[in-house]
């Protein structure tokens, strides 16, 4: 197999895991949630427990309650 077709290869699998990964999260009720630090750019985000979807922005009070556990 060569290059091309081991790219094309993996491309293909990551595409097909990222439709999965939609589909699972798509259908997670989201129960429980933390805060978490997303990178720079984006700062901090609520984000689901089981399935790791961002859910939205924490605010003031939140952010400043999770910086000092």
């Amino acid at each position: 197999m060569g290059t091309k077709q081991k790219v094309s290869s993996i491309k293909e699998k990551l595409h097909k895991l990222e439709r999965h990964l939609k589909e699972i999260q798509n259908s997670c009720t989201h129960k429980t949630k933390s805060i978490k630090f997303i990178n720079l750019n984006e700062g901090t985000r609520w984000v689901c427990d089981d399935c790791q979807t961002q859910l939205g922005f924490p605010d003031k009070k939140e952010i400043q309650t999770w910086v000092y556990k």
